[in-house]
């Protein structure tokens, strides 16, 4: 998996998404959050999909267990800077309803808090 820039500030680990990850690489993804976040002690969790204009079917899989697995550990996840085109597949096929979608960075920090 190609390595997310990962950049933490008030408690909360805001990793930026790539434009060029694969199929593969979102494959990966549960994993490498689990081995680099979530079992370090970190639960609160966001992506910054700014830089995305469109993702694979598989993406929203691995939004969805990513959220459950921030559950279980008494964390959050979620992902922020959705365009109108994903926020409207989120909303289509209820992953929006799993995982939290925030327009700010300041919407992260109330929520998260």
């Amino acid at each position: 998996m190609k390595n997310l820039v990962a950049e933490r500030k008030d408690g909360i680990v805001c990793l930026q998404l790539r434009d060029d990850l694969s199929q593969n690489d979102y494959f990966g993804m549960r994993e490498y959050m689990r081995n680099e976040f979530f079992e370090k002690g970190e639960k609160k969790l966001v992506f910054d999909c700014e830089p995305v204009s469109e993702l694979p079917s598989i993406a929203f899989g691995v939004f969805c267990s990513l959220s459950r697995d921030a559950l279980r550990l008494g964390g959050t996840f979620g992902v922020m800077h959705v365009s109108a085109a994903i926020r409207q597949i989120m909303t289509r096929t209820h992953v929006d309803q799993q995982v939290k979608v925030y327009n700010t960075w300041n919407e992260v920090v109330q929520a998260m808090e």
